[in-house]
């Protein structure tokens, strides 16, 4: 097949044991030496050319690809036009080495490279075989495998080999992370070309207008004007030095980066405005070898102490015979830059953060299945009414905690939007489960410790409020505890609830030490706190945005020693249908044989005694491999399935199920659930998906769905 690689390279893989050998240093440290050669090369080169050049010298040096290349694109022709390639060929010892197409252009919509810049999607093809490579015409090279990366708004970068390629969600993510690296790299570079001419075209005009006064005396008065428009206009900081390198004349914007007025500097050397007293000297000296000096990013000293990070800029003026008449200090801000830089760093930040909570709300899903099917087979076998409203409690921390759980997904993008705004409330049921949820802190934790704390409740019968009753528990018991730790003496803890227009209001009241009104200010803050160390802040904070996401209020009356009073008012619903926890349905299903797999063992032997119970043979198993070969050899009548696990995944186990048995039934039960409910998965051989934590009567309608024509 004829590629349409952007590195025309034609040569033959001379040590094929060398480009996939195991590299001495992991994936993470090869991609930050990438970026800090890189990083290097960038502040060498001047020229976004010879940068891109580096820039292959360097992945061809670094990693295993056979040819790299990099497009940018021109904007005067719109297409993508061939800036940079090198292959693997020009660093070993090859009798042929390889000649490259210099003028290649990609017109619009013409090929990978065209559907990758457009789209700003990368692309990954780790086999032409089985995902043909468009040809170019006139290609030399034949890759077997291509990545195919966008550079921003810049152009792309082609990476390929000869062989077939596999490319792991790490390396894809490195190779993306570096793409991003690169594109701001060559977006800074073009930035500093554009400057440079920027600041020749500033001094030649300078020049010019020195040029016209010394010839045309007459046009004095009007030229000087122009002159002093320039300057005083011109968005950079401008300053004028006489022949002596003492400052005489400077612009407002100069004025404004060093914070000062013009009779603070006239008559001084700009030296006084240099932190580093040697940045100045080492400018002057890089001035003497002739045309423009630069430094970058240096500490300019503002008249309050305060330093501005800046370029500076100095260029000699001469008269039309050549004799110096002084030179012009510029001066570019780099705050706004900085503060773009930094923001840009938080938004990599809060990603890795995103991607970490995302795995352990995962993980974290698996626990809440182990605690929510135990307390549920416990519940069945509990008498004492006691205990079994303890277990209950257990459920519902549980169930609550699961949906804190789909909170943090859909937070760091695991799970589509959760749609919550059609859930109500009953604020009596809520209130009483919030106060039994709490009792352990409030009661039995305070009388141990000889505090007595009382609750009085005084709740009229209200219409439903528009709030999940998770999001609505998880609200008060952070009320409730923050009273308890308010009132380290004992108290009572008042809770009142009426309707008022087409509004509920909630009052939590407390007889505790109150609050000053500093504190009361911040009380809604994230990450504040009067507490110990080990308490996070948050909170107040995560109550009040949940209870404006519902399109509430919620507010604080206290004074020091009289207590605290918050005042929650929610939107009566429009529907008066409650939200209730799922009750199990009875439905007869005859005894089946099902298969399931989890790399969890407890999820397995949870699984094992619930299906037991609801009267089915159960094989259970803790790995992928084996629930395949007992697909090979026995019979089913379900298969439940988790999704990640080690070597095979339940995408495998689902294929393998179906290719067993076209109509045999699979549930995905996995911590991602929330990802894929809403997904039609039958393609890939998933007939239903079960969530984790899910319910035993969850289990027993999903079983009685699936196997229907069995009953």
């Amino acid at each position: 097949m004829r590629s349409e690689s952007t590195m025309e390279q034609n040569v033959e893989h001379p040590r094929n044991d060398f480009l996939s050998s195991p590299r001495q240093e992991t994936d993470d440290i090869q991609a930050l030496r990438i970026i800090l050669r890189m990083a290097e090369a960038v502040s060498q080169c001047i020229s976004q050319e010879k940068t891109c050049k580096c820039i292959m010298d360097i992945f061809i040096e670094d990693t295993d690809f056979e040819n790299a290349s990099i497009l940018l694109y021109d904007t005067r022709k719109d297409c993508l036009r061939l800036t940079a390639a090198k292959g693997f060929s020009e660093i070993q010892e090859i009798p042929h080495k390889q000649s490259y197409r210099n003028n290649l252009v990609f017109e619009r919509d013409e090929g990978i490279a065209w559907k990758v810049f457009g789209s700003q999607t990368p692309m990954f093809i780790e086999n032409s075989a089985k995902e043909s490579i468009p040809a170019k015409p006139g290609s030399k090279v034949q890759p077997c495998s291509l990545v195919c990366l966008p550079l921003w708004s810049i152009g792309v970068l082609n990476l390929s080999s000869s062989a077939p390629r596999t490319f792991s969600p790490d390396k894809r993510r490195d190779l993306v992370i570096l793409s991003n690296v690169i594109g701001r790299l060559l977006q800074t570079t073009e930035l500093h070309e554009k400057l440079h001419a920027s600041h020749l075209h500033l001094q030649q005009l300078v020049e010019a207008k020195n040029s016209e006064l010394h010839h045309v005396k007459n046009e004095l008065s009007g030229a000087m004007a122009y002159m002093e428009s320039v300057i005083e206009n011109a968005p950079e900081g401008i300053c004028l030095l006489d022949s002596t390198g003492n400052m005489r004349h400077a612009n407002q914007v100069f004025l404004s980066i060093a914070g000062c007025s013009l009779e603070y500097i006239a008559g001084h050397s700009p030296a006084k405005l240099f932190q580093d007293k040697t940045d100045y000297a080492n400018l002057s000296n890089l001035l003497l070898t002739g045309g423009l000096a630069r430094l970058t990013d240096i500490d300019l000293l503002r008249l309050d102490g305060t330093t501005v990070p800046a370029d500076i800029f100095l260029h000699p003026l001469r008269d039309p015979e050549g004799q110096s008449q002084g030179s012009m200090l510029v001066v570019y801000d780099l705050t706004n830059q900085k503060i773009a830089t930094e923001k840009l760093l938080y938004i990599e930040k809060l990603s890795a953060l995103g991607s970490m909570a995302g795995g352990i709300a995962h993980d974290f899903n698996n626990l809440l299945t182990a605690i929510l099917g135990n307390a549920q087979l416990l519940a069945m076998e509990i008498k004492d009414q006691g205990a079994l409203r303890k277990v209950r409690n257990i459920e519902t921390a549980v169930n609550d905690g699961a949906f804190t759980v789909r909170r943090l997904q859909t937070f760091t993008g695991f799970s589509q939007k959760l749609k919550t705004r059609s859930q109500t409330s009953n604020v009596r049921e809520v209130v009483k489960d919030a106060i039994e949820l709490t009792r352990p802190k409030w009661k039995n934790e305070s009388e141990k410790n000889g505090i007595f704390i009382n609750t009085k409740l005084d709740l009229h019968d209200t219409r439903p409020v528009s709030m999940h009753p998770a999001e609505f528990r998880e609200i008060l018991t952070n009320l409730i505890f923050n009273a308890v730790d308010a009132m380290p003496k004992g108290g009572t803890i008042t809770m009142q609830s009426y309707e008022e227009d087409s509004h509920v209001v909630l009052e939590i009241e407390d007889n505790g030490i109150g609050m000053s009104k500093d504190i009361k200010k911040r009380v809604f803050d994230p990450y504040f706190t009067t507490k110990d160390i080990g308490n996070s802040g948050l909170g107040l904070s995560v109550s009040f945005g949940l209870i404006v996401q519902a399109k509430g209020t919620i507010s604080v009356d206290s004074n020091e020693g009289k207590g605290s009073t918050f005042r929650i008012v929610l939107p009566i619903s429009g529907t008066q249908e409650v939200s209730k926890a799922p009750t199990a349905e009875s439905s007869e299903t005859q005894p089946l044989k099902i298969l399931a797999v989890d790399d969890e063992k407890q999820i397995v032997d949870l699984l094992t005694i619930m299906l037991d119970g609801l009267g089915h043979k159960i094989v259970g198993v803790s790995d992928g491999q084996h629930a395949i070969d007992f697909l090979d050899k026995e019979d089913f009548d379900l298969v439940i399935t988790d999704l990640g696990m080690p070597m095979i995944s339940g995408w495998d186990v689902a294929a393998k199920a179906k290719s067993r048995k076209a109509g045999l039934p699979v549930v995905l039960v996995t911590g991602w659930g929330a990802e894929y409910e809403s997904k039609d998965l039958t393609e890939v051989g998933i007939d239903a998906v079960l969530s984790k934590p899910f319910r035993l009567d969850e289990l027993e309608n999903i079983i009685s769905e699936q196997c229907a024509g069995k009953n």
